[in-house]
């Protein structure tokens, strides 16, 4: 069972979605230093094969090999220019709301541990929160212990077998807690456990991200244990388009 209320961004909340709208130029600036060194291998290694041929046959293959690289480069940059746009406008429209979503989750019954894209350093959890509503929550935030209001933990391996390394009280993922998140951009400000460590069912199949769509920190969505991926991708799929911005 749950139930959903929100409540005004304070100043700490807006400037933590006010981080979310501006440009990751690190990211960007090593994505395309990847590609780029990728492309000057490219044009070594069309070179060096063409080389045994003859001077022409080397120019021919540094072409083709640079050619290669820089096609790459450019649906990688279109992929990250849309990627970007897009997660920006869903932030701005938080701004636009400065709304603080707090969703109260009681008597889980069953949730699911899942592998996203196969990275085991990535936890994935779905929760079915009743009403045939679904809960995603993922990514490595989910260890950070501020996010649970909890102490840091000790530095041995005691901890493992809860997902998020917390102990008692501060275990997740639990059979009750808070969760306030921004709507919009699916954003998690805190977590306040507040029942008993529940421990997760493996998810079977791995959720394999689509490049039609992407994941949010959270997501609620209408679906069911049985079927994490397509209740995800059926909720998610419309954040592939950028909606018109208005003026």
């Amino acid at each position: 069972m749950y139930t959903i209320r929100t409540r005004p961004a304070g100043e700490k909340e807006q400037d933590v979605i006010r981080r979310g709208t501006r440009q990751q130029f690190g990211e960007w600036g090593c994505v395309v230093m990847v590609v780029g060194i990728g492309t000057v291998g490219l044009w070594l290694v069309g070179g060096w094969i063409g080389g045994f041929w003859s001077p022409q046959a080397k120019f021919v293959g540094q072409w083709i090999g640079s050619s290669i690289g820089i096609f790459f480069l450019v649906i990688l940059a279109f992929r990250l220019w849309h990627l970007v746009r897009r997660n920006r406008w869903f932030n701005t429209e938080a701004l636009r709301d400065v709304v603080v979503e707090h969703i109260t989750v009681t008597g889980v019954q069953s949730v699911k541990h899942f592998s996203l894209g196969g990275r085991e350093d990535y936890p994935a959890l779905a929760f079915d929160i009743g009403d045939g509503k679904i809960l995603f929550l993922q990514g490595q935030w989910l260890w950070e212990t501020h996010i649970y209001g909890a102490p840091l933990p000790p530095s041995d391996d005691s901890l493992e077998e809860f997902i998020n390394g917390l102990p008692a009280p501060h275990s997740f993922p639990s059979d009750a807690f808070e969760i306030e998140r921004c709507p919009h951009s699916g954003d998690v400000m805190s977590i306040q456990v507040q029942g008993k460590y529940l421990t997760p069912l493996p998810g079977g199949d791995v959720i394999q991200p689509d490049p039609d769509y992407d994941f949010s920190d959270s997501i609620l969505c209408d679906g069911t244990l049985d079927d994490v991926a397509g209740a995800l991708k059926k909720a998610s799929s419309h954040r592939n388009v950028t909606p018109t911005v208005k003026t």
